[in-house]
């Protein structure tokens, strides 16, 4: 009965840290929807893109720096005592493992994030945030072959959570191609399971999968002996969550700041996109800022609850809330100021299918947590 209490008591941690990491994430996207809509501008649909994917970037990893360096202040005045962060020591470069790791995951979430831009440009923005949910499913896969996790005990969450995501994403109309549907689930959501799986691994501190373990196919024994590289050895210091997500934001903007000037340079879009950074720098910066303040607070979180839990697919379930969150949000977002946030649909019907997905992705939810092993 004890252990019962405990695990339930350890879940409702893990809801409360990755429910507030979904909402944080729901914030910071319907941020960067104004910005992309309103700050940064441009007759090429993809000079803005790539501007604020290096001026996010960028911003971004000063500011992960700077909020480090605030909350290792907090923490030692006593005012701070959160579990998240109250082992934090300070900065620091962690051995070459770390470095490893953090690079490793930020280029995978740099290609990952350029597979979902190259989606936006072919497919509806709806049937994209309904996709991304699909990624779910690949990490339900890779924690039943880790043993992880039952798939049984994920499978009607698993349906309930993709369907509602798709129902709570619909606009009205869908822009389709297979072209597009292919970069999603083969480019995107393969890359973004394997990006959170790995971090998982990197900072949970429970003993890593025995690849040597009996009755596993051969295809298990790879994908756990591809995992145990990722772990760190006996010899080696764990580098904490926080100094693990400013490198690995680091490595990820590095990434994509060599991609874009690649690419911008071979098209000749170079100078149009320096001309653009320096032209609205001085305005997009305040809404970068606030964009990157709940991007380090869903992240962060998001790596707490992989310390806490070996299911990566049970954490990314309930992140996957922040489309129903997202929801309210960009109304009220709409609400303060007309179409800010683009177009909100008026029918009725619309919304009526919405509602029905958050519902599914709430009950998803709570037959996940009420099911915990």
């Amino acid at each position: 009965m004890k252990n019962e209490t405990d695990r339930w008591r350890k879940w409702k941690s893990v809801f409360a840290i990755a429910f507030i990491a979904a909402v944080a994430t729901a914030i910071y996207l319907t941020i960067d929807t104004y910005i992309m809509h309103h700050v940064i501008l441009n007759e090429d649909p993809w000079i803005p893109v790539f501007t604020y994917l290096i001026m996010g970037g960028w911003t971004g990893t000063i500011c992960f720096w700077v909020f480090n360096k605030i909350i290792k202040s907090f923490t030692a005045w006593g005012v701070i005592n959160w579990s998240t962060v109250k082992d934090y020591k300070g900065f620091s470069i962690g051995c070459r493992k770390s470095q490893l790791f953090a690079l490793t995951t930020g280029s995978l979430g740099a290609i990952s994030t350029f597979f979902c831009l190259i989606g936006n440009k072919t497919l509806d923005a709806s049937l994209v945030t309904a996709f991304n949910g699909v990624s779910i499913f690949y990490l339900a896969f890779i924690d039943s072959r880790r043993k992880k996790v039952n798939i049984k005990t994920l499978g009607i969450p698993l349906i309930l959570i993709i369907v509602g995501s798709f129902a709570a994403s619909v606009s009205g109309g869908f822009v389709f191609t297979l072209f597009g549907l292919a970069i999603m689930l083969l480019g995107r959501d393969t890359t973004y399971a394997l990006d959170n799986t790995v971090q998982n691994v990197v900072v949970n501190r429970k003993e890593g999968d025995d690849p040597s373990a009996h009755r596993q196919s051969f295809g298990t024994r790879s994908l756990n002996r591809f995992l145990s590289y990722w772990q760190y050895g006996k010899d080696d210091s764990q580098i904490h969550l926080l100094n693990f997500n400013f490198w690995r934001f680091l490595w990820l903007s590095l990434s994509a700041t060599i991609v874009i000037i690649g690419i911008t340079a071979w098209n000749n879009t170079l100078p149009v996109l320096l001309g653009l950074i320096g032209q609205i720098w001085l305005k997009a910066i305040p809404w970068i800022f606030c964009s990157m303040l709940f991007v380090f607070i869903s992240l962060t979180l998001t790596l707490k609850a992989y310390s806490m839990v070996s299911s990566t697919a049970k954490v990314q379930m309930i992140i996957s809330l922040q489309i129903a969150v997202g929801i309210p949000i960009a109304l009220v977002f709409d609400q303060v100021s007309r179409g800010s946030v683009g177009t909100i649909p008026s029918d009725p019907y619309i919304w009526l299918v919405r509602g029905l997905g958050i519902v599914l992705m709430t009950i998803a939810t709570a037959y996940l947590v009420r099911k915990t092993e």
